[in-house]
C-alpha cells in the first residue's frame, strides 16, 4: 500500500514539476482501474455483463420520522459546506477562470436545488456544482458547456450498459491511488 501511494505521488509531483501537458489524474486513473482489474482476476471473481436498473421511484417507504431525522442529521449539518464550496468558491473561480461568464450565486444554487429535486427521488445522490470539479474540467480543456453534457452522456452510458461490472472494478479501486488523486 506505501509503495503504491509512494510511487503515484513521485509520479504526480514529477508530472507537476515537468509542465502541464503530463495528465497525472488520468494515468492515476487508468493505472488504477487496471491494478483493479488485476486483482480481480487475480482472485477469480467473476464479471457480471449486467446492467444495473436505474430506480423508479426511491422515497416509496419513507416516513414523517424519516424525512425529519435526514433533515437533522444529513441535510442541515451539509447546507455550510454545500453553500461555500458548491455556491460561493464556484462563482469565484467561474469569475476566475472566465470573468465574461455571467455566474451568479443565485442561479448556481437554484441548479444545485434543481439537480437534486430532480434526481434525489429516483436515487440519485445528492449533487453540486464543486469548484474543485470546475477547476479539473477546466484543466483538462473543457470550457463551454457542452463539454460538461458530454461528460454526462458518457457516464449514463457507462452506468446502463457496465454498471454491474463497473461497481466491482471501481469497488476495488487501490485506496493509496485514491487518497493521492484526493491530494491533487
Amino acid at each position: 500500500r506505501y509503495a503504491v501511494a509512494g510511487t503515484a505521488l513521485c509520479f504526480v509531483l514529477a508530472s507537476r514539476h515537468a509542465g502541464e501537458r503530463v495528465p497525472s489524474a488520468l494515468t492515476l486513473f487508468s493505472v488504477g482501474v487496471l491494478l483493479a482489474a488485476g486483482q480481480l482476476a487475480y482472485a477469480g471473481e467473476p464479471v457480471r455483463f449486467r446492467p444495473v436498473a436505474p430506480a423508479l421511484w426511491a422515497l416509496s417507504g419513507v416516513d414523517g420520522t424519516d424525512a425529519t431525522r435526514a433533515l437533522l442529521d444529513a441535510a442541515l449539518p451539509q447546507l455550510p459546506l454545500t453553500t461555500l464550496n458548491s455556491v460561493v468558491s464556484v462563482c469565484h473561480l467561474a469569475k476566475q477562470l472566465a470573468p465574461e461568464a455571467k455566474v451568479t450565486p443565485r442561479s448556481v444554487a437554484c441548479s444545485v436545488g434543481l439537480i437534486n429535486l430532480l434526481g434525489c427521488p429516483f436515487g440519485a445522490m445528492p449533487c453540486c456544482h464543486g469548484a474543485g470539479g470546475l477547476a479539473a474540467q477546466h484543466a483538462f480543456g473543457a470550457r463551454r458547456g457542452v463539454s460538461v453534457l458530454f461528460l454526462g452522456g458518457c457516464k449514463m452510458l457507462l452506468a446502463l450498459a457496465l454498471g454491474g461490472p463497473l461497481v466491482s472494478l471501481l469497488g476495488a479501486f487501490p485506496a493509496p491511488l485514491l487518497g493521492v488523486m484526493l491530494l491533487f
